[in-house]
């Protein structure tokens, strides 16, 4: 037998690929499963559960808790630290009058929110005092004149308003100071020559 007949006969007993009865499958398949059993899960992580929408609302909601009393107190704070100082200020510009037998008036800017303090010899012109205990100055951020009130001048809520405080005495008046929704009124009384505060609807009140 020649040796090619041999080497023929080999090839036909292997017979063809996969003859051996053994499978082949191939591993791309799998991989395509894997991502398509993966995907749905991964569609999940890109939105909030209602459990986290809610923690997150109560955090917001304890957090606004802490945070509005306390922009309420600084509000409450800058209108008494304003009412107090000009209680103050009034009580000392009626004793210097009288001390010095000068002619003093008060200037309330109620558009510009500003209290300024004015002196003359004669009675006629008025400059602004510049010592820093008497010259007044702008109120804090949010307080505004309300209204300033004395027999002789009426109601004023608007514009401009003067009180006059001279040695020979000077009309009682009321100053009410704004912010918010709570009010301070500065109460001058000329024969005591002093200044009272007072906070309506709570109840407060001091002596200048």
């Amino acid at each position: 037998m020649r040796s090619y007949d041999v080497l023929y006969r080999r090839r036909q007993a292997k017979g063809p690929p996969g003859a051996d009865g053994l499978e082949r499958v191939s591993a791309h398949p799998r991989t395509s499963d894997t991502h398509r059993s993966r995907s749905p899960a991964l569609s999940h992580s890109h939105g909030f559960s209602l459990l986290e929408l809610i923690a997150v609302i109560a955090v917001i909601g304890v957090t606004l808790a802490f945070v509005l009393p306390r922009f309420q107190s600084l509000g409450d704070r800058r209108l008494e630290s304003d009412a107090d100082r000009l209680a103050l200020l009034a009580s000392f510009i009626g004793e210097r009058a009288v001390a010095t037998r000068s002619q003093y008036r008060i200037h309330f800017d109620l558009a510009g929110a500003a209290v300024r303090v004015e002196a003359s010899a004669d009675g006629r012109e008025f400059t602004r005092v510049t010592e820093p205990v008497a010259r007044g100055g702008k109120l804090s951020p949010g307080v505004e004149i309300g209204e300033v009130f004395s027999p002789g001048l009426g109601r004023v809520s608007r514009g401009e308003a003067f009180v006059a405080l001279t040695s020979r005495g000077s009309d009682p008046f009321e100053v009410t100071l704004l912010s918010g929704g709570r009010k301070a009124v500065v109460s001058y009384n000329p024969y005591t020559g002093k200044a009272s505060l007072s906070y309506p609807g709570t109840g407060e009140g001091q002596d200048g």
